[in-house]
Order: structure tokens, then C-alpha cells, then sequence
């Protein structure tokens, strides 16, 4: 029984930790301690896309995690598009919703060490956001979105170079709308 980091990619889901209930949107992330026994229903008619992932790791930095949820930022919301991709290198997803994923018997070079960067640049970002005493104004807020979605669209097109995309394919992967790309171009 170690961590596990709940991320919604798309859809609403209600998490059941231990006593309480929790509701989190697309873009929304949660961390359930070791121990805590926990289930997910799906809310709504569209099914949700869910990222999970089991972790072990000591120490009191994890008490900030504890019993907390929250919206990720656009930094955030790219490091967990590259811990999506590093999983899907690492494991084949479960023939059902529910099952376990199984790991691949070829995995490319690095996957598992990737994976294990980008969780831990992920924890770095949000612990380092949480303890922050001063919260941005709107502008610095939006500043710093639209810079993120900029270094995510950038490298996004750098893995897909030899492919034709579309604008829709570009924003999906990015977690945007058309607006929000035109204005950041």
C-alpha cells in the first residue's frame, strides 16, 4: 500500500476516500495516502479518462499530499501529458475497466526511469505551488498559462514532427481550446 495519484484527463468522477467524498472535474488531481481505502464511480454520461498511478516514497515531504486535491496548472497538466505517454510506453492498459495494467514485455530504453522523472518533477511542482505563501494576480496567473501551454504545444509538435495534425488533434493533446491556442500564438 503506497500513493496513488488520481489524475482526470477528461470527464467527472467521485472519489470515495476512506469517510468522505470527493468530486473532481477534468484537469483535477488527488492523492491518496498509503492505507486509505478508496473507489471511483463515473458521474455523468461521458466516461470518463482517468490516469492513475501507484508510487512508494518515505519521508515527511508526502504530508503535504495527504488528504489534498486540486486543480493543476498548465506546467502540471504538460508533466502529466508526458507521465500519460511514459505509462503507455511501460504498461499495456487493462483489457478492463478495474484490472491492473500489465507491463510490456519490450519496453524502450529509459521508459521506467522516464516515468519515474516525471512523477517526481510532477511532485516537485505542486509541492513547490502549495507551499508558495503569495498567489499570483490574474495576469501573472494567465502569463504563466499561456507560456506553459506554449512550451507544451512546442514540444508536442517536436514528438508528432513527421505527422500531419490538426488544429483539434493539437489541442487535445494540450488539454485547450482553439481560443486559448490562438491567443497563446
Amino acid at each position: 500500500g503506497g500513493w496513488q495519484l488520481v489524475y482526470v484527463r477528461s470527464g467527472i468522477v467521485e472519489e470515495f476516500c476512506d469517510d468522505r467524498r470527493v468530486p473532481l472535474r477534468a484537469g483535477h488531481i488527488l492523492f491518496h495516502q498509503p492505507e486509505e481505502t478508496h473507489a471511483m464511480r463515473a458521474v455523468g454520461e461521458v466516461p470518463p479518462e482517468v490516469l492513475r498511478v501507484e508510487f512508494t516514497c518515505d519521508g515527511p515531504g508526502m504530508d503535504l499530499f495527504r488528504g489534498r486535491h486540486l486543480l493543476t496548472n498548465a506546467a502540471e497538466r504538460s508533466c502529466l501529458r508526458l507521465l500519460t505517454d511514459a505509462a503507455h510506453e511501460v504498461f499495456v492498459p487493462p483489457a478492463a475497466p478495474g484490472d491492473r495494467p500489465v507491463p510490456r514485455s519490450e519496453q524502450p530504453f529509459g521508459a521506467r526511469e522516464l516515468l519515474a522523472l516525471y512523477l517526481s518533477q510532477l511532485l516537485y511542482l505542486t509541492a513547490r505551488r502549495m507551499r508558495r505563501t503569495r498567489r499570483p494576480g490574474p495576469r501573472a496567473r494567465a502569463e504563466q498559462n499561456q507560456a506553459a501551454l506554449v512550451d507544451g504545444v512546442r514540444l508536442y509538435f517536436s514528438e508528432h514532427i513527421d505527422e500531419p495534425l490538426t488544429l483539434a488533434q493539437v489541442c487535445r493533446a494540450n488539454n485547450c481550446n482553439r481560443a486559448a491556442l490562438q491567443q497563446a500564438f
